[in-house]
């Protein structure tokens, strides 16, 4: 069994898949807020990013974790043909996922991992760290996303030049 920490959630890896479950922290509104303020932003446009709605950002901010949990297998379950997409089995509310694990990009599949990210340069599909090693696994010879429960990861996944894309994931 083998544990990974991201910004909104924590993994366990225990066999043949991964349990994601939100990470839960109480004190990092009031952490966030300060920085803002530190770097004189405004608070609304800030949570203008999560929402319009200001009590639905504020909701979406402090339960990251679970809203990214409950897009990630939502998002599967209308996209499964986007075979770019680890497969998720489960979700329990948001509050636990099970998705079906990867091996990490080795260095016998780095080189092709770098030639996907540079197609996907080229298409300027690289704003975001979707297509980061950190994201990527592989699994049954092809290069596979496992964290695309983000809205800007949801929209990205659905452009048609990821679609032109995804044979080259193979390896």
């Amino acid at each position: 069994m083998n544990f990974r920490l991201g910004a909104t959630r924590f993994v366990v890896l225990v066999g043949n898949v991964a349990i994601k479950f939100p990470r839960l922290r109480p004190l990092r509104p009031f952490v966030r807020l300060l920085e803002i303020l530190r770097k004189k932003e405004g608070v609304r446009d800030n949570l203008e990013k999560y929402d319009k709605s200001i009590v639905i950002a504020t909701l979406q901010y402090l339960f990251s974790g679970v809203v990214t949990n409950y897009w990630e297998h939502r998002f599967y379950k209308e996209n499964s043909n986007i075979s770019i997409l680890v497969p998720t089995y489960y979700s329990f509310f948001g509050l636990l996922n099970v998705q079906k694990r990867g091996k990490p990009i080795d260095d016998s599949s780095r080189s092709k991992w770098e030639t996907v990210q540079a197609k996907l340069a080229d298409k300027g599909l690289l704003p975001h760290d979707l297509f980061e090693e950190k994201n990527c696994c592989t699994i049954d010879g092809k290069i596979q996303l496992f964290d695309y429960g983000d809205a800007w990861a949801r929209k990205l996944l659905v452009c048609r030049k990821i679609k032109q894309l995804e044979r080259q994931f193979v390896l």
